[in-house]
């Protein structure tokens, strides 16, 4: 009875663990399938990897566009929806969150349109702290902050440890004069950042996107730089 009993609970554990397997590879397929995405498009280029200073084998992707940030938003929107977003219409970043990594598509200090394609564990352990020439650092506490204080930072810290990613805010906040930039990023409750969830965002027609996004059927070879990569390349 007793060999029985644990045949039984073996069969169940292997069970588990192969769902847990396949849980993993399919997020990793997730996200390579979006970098291959990004790679097919003639309008987004390769720009370079940073690595994680966790893990070296974990690797953010980063990615250039003369798209602007609602059009590279949109573009990927349609391609896979993701859990949220923040407010589309930002001037200077908007954050995509997926099951298993995050998209951040953000200005850099040319004004140029940046997409880092993160996995949930490099953000985890490294917040958004190392990005790659944004135009402003406050976007990097922001969103690193969004993070720590998200329903997702719970779960992550199950499968992954503690995390070195603050916890509190610390944007700076806007100056006390009539005249500051609306597009500056804040943390208040009127922010145009503020994370829209399923029931409060604004549903994107795939018809409707389709028509705002830029696409293109063009596979050339993209040129390299920077370290390894990550996401199947």
């Amino acid at each position: 009875m007793k060999k029985v009993i644990k045949t039984i609970l073996g069969i169940f554990a292997g069970i588990f663990l192969l769902i847990i397997l396949l849980g993993i590879y399919g997020s990793s397929l997730s996200s390579q399938s979006l970098a291959a995405k990004l790679d097919s498009n003639s309008k987004i280029h390769y720009a370079t990897s940073i690595t994680s200073n966790y893990d070296y084998s974990d690797k953010a992707q980063v990615y250039s566009t003369e798209m602007s940030l609602k059009e590279t938003a949109l573009y990927l929107i349609n391609e896979k929806q993701p859990l949220e977003y923040s407010d589309i219409d930002n001037e200077e970043a908007i954050q995509l969150t997926y099951d298993d990594y995050y998209v951040l598509i953000y200005k850099n200090e040319d004004g140029d349109t940046y997409i880092q394609i993160s996995s949930r564990k490099f953000i985890h352990h490294n917040g958004y702290y190392g990005l790659y020439r944004p135009y402003r650092n406050n976007i990097i506490t922001f969103y690193s902050a969004s993070y720590a204080t998200s329903p997702y930072y719970r779960r992550d810290v199950k499968r992954y440890g503690s995390s070195s990613v603050r916890t509190t805010k610390t944007v700076t906040k806007p100056s006390n004069t009539t005249n500051s930039s609306s597009s500056k990023i804040q943390t208040n409750k009127n922010a145009s950042t503020k994370i829209q969830t399923e029931n409060s965002k604004p549903k994107v027609n795939s018809s409707a996107s389709s028509n705002q996004s830029v696409r293109s059927g063009s596979t050339g070879t993209k040129s390299r730089s920077g370290g390894g990569t990550s996401f199947g390349k």
